[in-house]
């Protein structure tokens, strides 16, 4: 990949397309955890004036001893990518006499999402509902909770803001799947009267079963383009805004062969 003179990468709001690398890969900062105590904080590189005991620590990825977000002293770095190092899927057909069954299922492996919507459901400001995981924020050293929310204040007695604002790794979640499509169970009547020369009745459901990991919503299968205000496109896939979940559908059916 080229792109024009005197330019080596493209930023998205949450990506970076560089020359000699994979397009569209995720991009920001390399959360560590929380600053458990006072040693702890003053032992590890902060963001000024915003990191405080519980807050979310980073990684000062170039070594410089200060947390910075963009600028000449980035510590952002490629944190994921939204592509599967593969896909697959597998269909099975059996028949056993009359009775006949078609299993489908299909899967992705390798990629990941931007839980882009933890931005609001897991706001900290403390004037909007919030996911249930959020009492497992950070209380104090004896009650650290599990080590992904923060501390609900900052220096100033606000929230720190990296929680939200700073795109970080904590919102990038394995999307790994494997789903079973379709399950067809069906059976043929074929000793009718002179009108039909055979019956079939089957059933089916879609989407049947969903295997994944995935924590950070119903549908590992979403693949959102941009930051969900409108700004990306090709370059800035694999963004989960909270989508609705891949619905499960039965069918039943009749085939008449006259």
């Amino acid at each position: 990949m080229e792109l024009a003179d005197g330019i080596d990468r493209v930023y998205g709001t949450f990506h970076i397309t560089q020359v000699g690398k994979p397009f569209g890969q995720f991009y920001g900062l390399v959360a560590d955890g929380v600053y458990m105590n006072q040693e702890d904080l003053e032992n590890s590189p902060q963001i000024p004036g915003r990191s405080v005991v519980g807050s979310i620590k980073i990684k000062d990825v170039n070594g410089d001893g200060v947390i910075s977000y963009g600028g000449d002293f980035d510590d952002r770095t490629i944190i994921g990518s939204p592509f599967p190092k593969f896909t697959y899927g597998i269909t099975n057909n059996f028949r056993y006499g009359k009775f006949d069954l078609s299993i489908v299922g299909s899967g992705s492996f390798g990629n990941e999402l931007l839980v882009r919507h933890i931005y609001s459901t897991a706001n900290l400001d403390g004037v909007f509902n919030v996911l249930r995981d959020v009492k497992y924020r950070f209380r104090s050293e004896e009650n650290p909770g599990r080590g992904f929310y923060g501390i609900t204040a900052g220096a100033d007695g606000n929230i720190t803001g990296v929680e939200r604002d700073w795109m970080n790794s904590r919102f990038i979640a394995n999307a790994s799947f494997f789903a079973i499509k379709n399950i067809t169970l069906g059976h043929t009547f074929d000793e009718l009267d002179r009108f039909f020369r055979s019956v079939r009745v089957y059933a089916s459901v879609q989407q049947a079963f969903v295997f994944t990991n995935y924590w950070g919503g119903p549908n590992p299968e979403t693949s959102a383009e941009g930051d969900g205000n409108g700004d990306g496109g090709n370059l800035s896939q694999g963004v989960d805004l909270s989508s609705y979940p891949v619905p499960r559908t039965f069918t039943f059916g009749v085939n008449m062969n006259f």
